[in-house]
C-alpha cells in the first residue's frame, strides 16, 4: 500500500488522505457535508489527472 502511495505522488496522495479523513469525520458528525467533501475530492482528482495528461503530452512532444 505504501508503494502505491509513493507512486501516486506524496503531495497529492497526502491531500487525498486528508480529504478521506474529513469525509469519514463528516459522515459521522455532519452528514450534510459529505456531498461537498466528495465533490472536493472529485475536483482535486480531476485537476491532478489533467496535470498528469499535460506532463505526458510534454514528454511525447
Amino acid at each position: 500500500m505504501f508503494d502505491l502511495f509513493l507512486q501516486g505522488g506524496t503531495w497529492i496522495m497526502s491531500i487525498l488522505t486528508v480529504e478521506l479523513i474529513c469525509l469519514l469525520f463528516a459522515a459521522w458528525k455532519a452528514p450534510a457535508w459529505v456531498r461537498e467533501i466528495g465533490l472536493l475530492v472529485l475536483v482535486t482528482d480531476l485537476i491532478w489527472q489533467l496535470k498528469g495528461m499535460f506532463n505526458a503530452a510534454e514528454v511525447v512532444q
